[in-house]
Parts: C-alpha cells; structure tokens; sequence
C-alpha cells in the first residue's frame, strides 16, 4: 500500500467525520477567499494534521511555517494617522510576532529573506517612537559605515574573504533591524508592495499545500462545501450591491485577506 493511500485511508478511519468536514470546510473557503486569508486558511487547513502526515503527503513544515506567520503578520496590519507638526501622516505598521528568543538576523533570514531580499522602502522616521528612533538610526548609521568600508576594501583589490565576510554579516544583519523597526513606520503603498511580494511568492507555495490536502477528501464532500460557500459569497455580493455607500478604510485595508 503506498503512503498516501495509507494516509487516506488513516483519515477515513472513524473520526472521519470530524475531521474530514473540517479539512474541507478550510478548503472550500480558501477557493473563495482573498490571497492572503487564502493562504491562512490554507496552513490551518494543514494543522489540523500531524507532523507525520504533513511529511507522508508532501507538505514541508518550514514552508509552512513561514507562510502562516507571515500570512497573519499581514492580515492583523494596523493603520492610523499619525500628526507630525501641521501634516496627518497615515502610517501602515505590520505585526510581525515570531518566536522568541531569536535575533534580529535569524528571523529575518528565515521569515522574510525568501520572498523580499534588500528591498527599498518607504517609511516615516519622523514619527517613529523614542526607542524605535534609537534602533533605527543606530542600523542606519551603521549601515551607512558598514556600506563603505566594504566599498573601499573592494576598490583597493581586498583579497581577504574573512573580512569582506564579517563586513557582509554585519550589513546583513544591520539591514534587518532596520527592517522590523521600520516596518512599523510605512506609507500605504509600501505595506501594498510588500505584501504582494509576498504574495507572489507565497501563494503558489499555498496552493500546493492545497493539492496534497485535498487529496484526502472526498470530491462529493468538497463540492458539496464549495458550492455552500460559493452560494454565502454571491448572497453577500448582492447585499452588498444594494448596501448604502459607505467610506473606505479600515485598519486591514489593502490586499489583506
């Protein structure tokens, strides 16, 4: 008997009830639901199974993993205006929460360095709080330092790999300390970019997940739970239509699911 006709039957088993309704109802509302809240129903679709299963269908718990922290630090978002003298800066803040204890470079390599590498972005320092500032201009200074006296080593021919090296680490993880504080501090547009950077690279990974759990439900049960949701969706798209018109925003407003 193969493994995944093993862990088919296994699920079938009799708690199939249980557990088989909640796979699929995870399913069917990931199919009509925005990308983020897609990938998040998704990976708890996923935890609802055992590390021993995830490995017998194919589903890497380090993806994983990565997927639903990032997933959720997006969704809970938070936005508000923020007066700096006679300007309202609107600020975008995302709510990283990862596992302590763990350094700033750790996280950053293993949440955030797979889907945005060095990316430009576009903050307000000028509101930023005191320890907040500190840290930030802290990383910059250091960053700026760091920057060129690798610059200068280079153009002088350095040769010597352990320096360039530990120069290189240190930009790194000067960079991610920047990185998670000002993260706090974002213009609309920039959370925008980012989460769908992550996105792009996310949801594919996502909808694999997707392929290996669907495998151990039944079509008929499946269609039968997509076709409840898809059937909520259009009644919500007409009560909506003939809602009266309301104003924009919200603290999740933008590609979060």
């Amino acid at each position: 008997m193969s493994v995944e006709k093993f862990a088919i039957r296994a699920l079938r088993g009799p708690k199939r009830g249980i557990l088989e309704h909640s796979l699929c109802q995870h399913l069917a509302l990931a199919i009509t639901s925005e990308p983020l809240r897609k990938i998040r129903l998704i990976c708890e679709a996923a935890f609802l199974l055992d590390e021993k299963t995830w490995k017998e269908i194919g589903i890497n718990e380090d993806d994983l993993d990565v997927l639903y922290r990032v997933a959720l630090a997006f969704i809970n978002s938070a936005n508000e205006n923020r007066r700096y003298y006679d300007q309202v800066i609107p600020i975008w803040t995302v709510s990283w929460s990862f596992n302590k204890p763990a350094d700033d470079l750790e996280l950053y390599r293993r949440y955030i360095q797979p889907w945005c590498s060095k990316y430009t972005l576009e903050y307000f320092s000028c509101v930023m709080n005191k320890s907040d500032l500190k840290r930030f201009l802290q990383a910059e200074e250091a960053m700026r330092k760091t920057e060129a006296e690798l610059e200068e080593l280079r153009r002088n021919g350095c040769t010597d790999k352990s320096l360039l090296s530990k120069l290189e680490l240190k930009l790194e993880y000067c960079y991610a300390v920047f990185f998670f504080v000002v993260t706090r501090y974002l213009s609309k547009q920039c959370f925008n970019e980012l989460a769908n950077m992550f996105i792009s690279w996310g949801l594919p990974k996502a909808q694999q997940i997707f392929a290996c759990l669907s495998r151990l439900v039944e079509p008929a049960l499946f269609e039968e739970m997509l076709g409840l949701y898809r059937g909520r969706a259009r009644e919500a798209e007409r009560e909506e239509s003939v809602a009266p018109t309301q104003a924009v925003g919200g603290p999740n407003e933008g590609p979060v699911g």
